[in-house]
């Protein structure tokens, strides 16, 4: 049995600003750290060119399975950068849900990306699965008084 590339990703404020009403950014992208992300998309990584791109069907889940949406989305490797970007996120679909300091748990079946969308506590829970090396390859969490969830 083969083991399912898995990945996950702590959200920055670049990764969400381009959802907040009045948003003049275009971005529509997360940005996918090589760190954490080379081996679940090393084939794209690979190919020739300056931005070698992969498309996958994403789906996207909340964390207790619900699923938001599915949608054709593109991975690109920038090699100047150094780093992968999830284009074509479905914005109207994850608007109000993405959060700075978020995680989102991916997980990689051929053509298929699943996105789950973790919240704040999902690093004990990965951890747990015996997936603690995900949680090392993460940036330190944001303490910036405006990436702070508002109750």
């Amino acid at each position: 049995m083969s083991r399912v590339p898995i990945a996950l990703k702590r959200l920055t404020r670049n990764d969400v600003s381009w959802l907040e009403p009045n948003a003049k950014s275009h971005q529509c992208a997360i940005n996918l750290p090589t760190k954490s992300f080379t081996e679940i998309f090393e084939d794209v990584q690979r190919q020739e060119g300056n931005t070698p791109r992969r498309e996958f069907m994403v789906h996207w889940y909340m964390s207790d399975g619900t699923k938001l949406t599915n949608k054709a989305s593109e991975i690109v490797y920038y090699h100047s950068k150094s780093e992968f970007r999830l284009l074509n996120v479905p914005r109207e679909n994850v608007r109000g849900i993405l959060k700075v300091n978020h995680l989102l748990f991916f997980r990689r079946e051929g053509g298929n990306l699943h996105v789950t969308h973790l919240g704040l506590g999902g690093t004990h829970l990965v951890s747990e699965f015996g997936h603690s090396t995900l949680v090392q390859k993460l940036p330190r969490q944001s303490k910036k008084p405006q990436d702070q969830e508002q109750s």
